[in-house]
């Protein structure tokens, strides 16, 4: 799976670039398996914010959570609210 290979590309931490465009890919995958944004887009999601947030990179961290915190309002909203 394109995720896996993400995660094991950021986890060497060799080639930052590189895991970013394998989590974006899979993150394209997502939502054309899902057609509606979904569990397997927030999966790739929370992926991508652990990364963001392990190199210290607030700005697109903040980005992806407030992209995860739409869908869950979006999908979940007689849970949230």
């Amino acid at each position: 799976m394109i995720l896996e290979a993400a995660i094991s590309i950021a986890d060497r931490g060799s080639d930052d670039a590189q895991a970013e465009r394998v989590f974006r890919k899979a993150l394209y995958f997502a939502r054309i398996e899902g057609k509606r944004k979904g569990f397997l887009e927030c999966t790739v999601l929370l992926e991508m914010l652990d990364f963001y947030d392990k190199r210290g990179r607030k700005e697109e961290s903040e980005l992806v959570w407030a992209q995860i915190t739409e869908i869950v309002k979006e999908r979940y909203s007689e849970i949230v609210n």
